[in-house]
């Protein structure tokens, strides 16, 4: 069970949207860390966890919602 109670607390984290701050050249690393092409807005993006950012081998930037 406290494997359980681990992956609820994991899951229960704070998360927000991010665009992945890569070059062309190194689009292949935003698309293995999970990151979906927004062909509309030309971006890479992903929801996930704020303290997952740190482990990421690029910067990324929060999407604010504008509504």
């Amino acid at each position: 069970m406290d494997d359980l109670k681990g992956m609820i607390n994991k899951a229960d984290r704070p998360k927000a949207l991010y665009k992945a701050e890569v070059s062309y050249e190194k689009k292949d690393l935003a698309k293995t860390a999970g990151f979906k092409w927004n062909a509309d807005k030309k971006i890479w993006i992903r929801r996930m966890a704020i303290a997952d950012t740190a482990n990421l081998p690029f910067s990324v930037q929060e999407i604010l919602n504008s509504n």
